[in-house]
């Protein structure tokens, strides 16, 4: 049983911000994550962090190396021994790019792949035997393994913690939930109850999908909801995971949740969510599984061939430049005449799916001015925008069966081949121009909208909810709203300060580290040498005293000397004065200067206490 220890970021807005500060981690140095660490502790509890901190990022582990997932984050061990301090906090980032959300979509919602809960266990696991082999524990089984993660991450974290066991403590904010489809994939005991309760086939995974959704979700709360002891979790009822959560696969209330209204002018979209009928987001998971395969084959390039035809490869190519595209246009014609006729025969079946996502469109939008995220003449320029882009898709399509059919006639000689592929070319970048004018109006009109879902799921607006009055945040500052004399309200960036009070304490350690270098150098090269030098010339006096004989014939041929036939030097007598070190006192050069450190470092607490 492990000691009793006081967490080193227990504290809500410590384990936040430190959050927030991984997601920055990878534009610092170890040393500046360290001291950036450090002023977020000193600005939440006013004291410094008692611990020494080694920092550990995947990249360093050989087993980390290689991922591919998308798994990214930050080991941090605090170690103090006389405090009991044996801490090793996981700190892990959520959705970043297109293959966290490629993760999302096919291992969490479709329930297709387990690769960053697995990496994230690993993660925890190397870096424990890091730290070990580093000699930085005694006692592995004392030491308290804590994970921070916000979005995708706490997914992962729960995962590895229903599944594994892993992780003595979680701590998680506006976290994807634990997803059934997911879970059932890569827990093996919990399909094998699955199988049991419903009676299916075990080697027969894909039965779960056609399973009643609601009695899947009761039963696996049920069967982990003890294995959420520990595990404590923020969710905004702004944030837009909350509002799917509702849905097909999701399971809720695992550990301790607090629900925090963090923008009260809106309702948030978990009743809008709510509404869309279950049988329709079988049909987006149901589209989704069509490609899973292909994901795990080869990631979001492989369903981009696979669900529109394109060769993501080639079209990068070609994208590089005027001389870039034709050289590719020439050297991979074959490849290109492939994906032009791959692109025509999966026309009909994109087309479909626009359709049907311009259909729900209206439902959607108008839900969006029910909850007062959007007004009704933005609704109508979005509409009339995708009902255009749906008519330019189809245009696009119908052009690309034109340049199929021209590339496909063994009679068409090659010099018009090229020539219809120009016009046709041209006539597809007018397209796309178009259609990125119509882009930009529905951006204009619904920017507003995505920025006050999106800062639902942001841990800044979550910080500044719980904050209390007269405190806020801004991005990794720490923000203080006093009141003056007049009634007026003050911004305060307290860490801007904080700055401010590190940079001085760090030059008066470095005035102290240079006067120390002095007086170690003073101390070295002249009183210490000095003293060396004295005691060579008085062993050497001796030495002369006790053997005069020895420097007879010292005494004849340096001072010719006689001292006859049958004479002998019987005795010497030295009478040695040796001058002491004539040099000032080092005191009198030090004191000064370390009662002048010393007032300054007194000047800068008192300051900081002060403000």
């Amino acid at each position: 049983m492990k000691a009793e220890q006081n967490e080193v970021l227990e504290l809500e807005e410590v384990w936040l911000r430190t959050l927030m500060l991984e997601y920055n981690s990878k534009k610092m140095s170890k040393e500046k994550f360290e001291k950036e660490l450090r002023r977020i502790h000193f600005e939440e509890t006013g004291e410094d962090i008692n611990a020494n901190i080694t920092i550990i990022r995947p990249d360093e582990l050989e087993g980390l190396r290689d991922r591919d997932s998308g798994y990214d984050g930050t080991a941090i061990f605090f170690s103090n021994e006389k405090e009991n301090i044996q801490q090793l906090y996981i700190v892990s980032q959520g959705s970043q790019d297109l293959v966290d959300w490629g993760y999302n979509l096919f291992g969490i919602y479709a329930g297709q792949d387990g690769g960053q809960y697995e990496d994230t266990s690993e993660f925890l696991d190397e870096s424990l035997n890091e730290i070990i082999n580093r000699g930085l524990i005694k006692n592995p089984l004392e030491t308290m393994k804590i994970a921070l993660a916000h979005s995708l991450a706490e997914n992962n974290n729960l995962n590895a913690r229903l599944v594994d066991g892993k992780f003595d403590k979680l701590y998680g904010v506006n976290g994807a939930q634990p997803d059934f489809y997911q879970l059932a994939e890569i827990d093996e005991k919990f399909w094998w109850e699955l199988t049991t309760e419903f009676n299916l086939k075990f080697d027969d995974y894909n039965a779960i999908y056609s399973l009643p959704p609601e009695e899947v979700k009761a039963f696996a709360e049920k069967y982990y909801q003890h294995r959420g002891e520990n595990s404590f979790q923020l969710i905004s009822l702004d944030d837009p995971l909350y509002g799917a959560s509702g849905k097909r696969g999701f399971i809720e209330g695992i550990g301790n949740v607090k629900y925090v209204d963090t923008n009260p002018r809106y309702s948030g979209i978990r009743s809008l969510v709510d509404q869309i009928p279950d049988k329709e987001a079988a049909k987006i998971q149901q589209y989704i599984l069509k490609y899973a395969d292909d994901y795990k084959k080869g990631g979001l390039d492989a369903v981009a061939q696979a669900m529109l035809g394109i060769n993501l490869d080639l079209i990068t190519e070609m994208q590089k430049g005027v001389k870039s595209g034709v050289k590719a246009y020439f050297t991979r014609y074959d490849e290109l005449s492939a994906m032009i006729k791959q692109m025509k025969q999966k026309s009909p079946e994109v087309l479909k799916v626009i359709r049907y996502l311009t259909e729900n469109s209206d439902p959607l939008l108008n839900a969006l001015i029910k909850g007062g995220y959007l007004k009704e003449s933005e609704k109508k320029a979005v509409v009339k925008e995708i009902a255009g882009l749906e008519k330019d898709l189809q245009a696009i399509y119908d052009l690309i069966g034109s340049l199929d059919n021209i590339r496909s006639d063994q009679k068409t000689k090659e010099t018009v081949k090229i020539g219809h592929d120009i016009v046709i070319g041209i006539k597809l970048f007018q397209i796309y121009k178009r259609m990125q004018k119509r882009l930009d109006t529905i951006d204009e009109n619904i920017s507003k909208v995505l920025k006050i879902i999106n800062s639902g799921h942001s841990i800044e607006e979550m910080l500044n909810a719980i904050a209390g009055e007269g405190k806020g945040y801004d991005g990794l500052d720490m923000l203080l709203y006093p009141v003056d004399a007049n009634g007026k309200t003050i911004k305060v960036n307290i860490s801007a300060a904080v700055r401010i009070y590190q940079k001085g304490l760090s030059i008066v350690a470095e005035k102290e580290e240079i006067l120390q270098s002095y007086e170690e150098t003073i101390q070295r090269e002249l009183i210490d040498d000095y003293e060396k030098r004295r005691r060579i010339l008085i062993s050497k006096i001796h030495h002369i005293e006790a053997n005069p004989k020895s420097y007879q014939a010292l005494l004849i041929s340096e001072y010719e000397v006689y001292l006859g036939d049958e004479g002998s030097l019987q005795r010497i007598d030295v009478r040695e004065q040796i001058t002491s070190l004539n040099m000032p006192s080092v005191e009198s050069f030090l004191q000064p200067n370390q009662s002048a450190i010393k007032e300054e470092k007194k000047l800068i607490k008192k300051e900081q206490n002060e403000h």
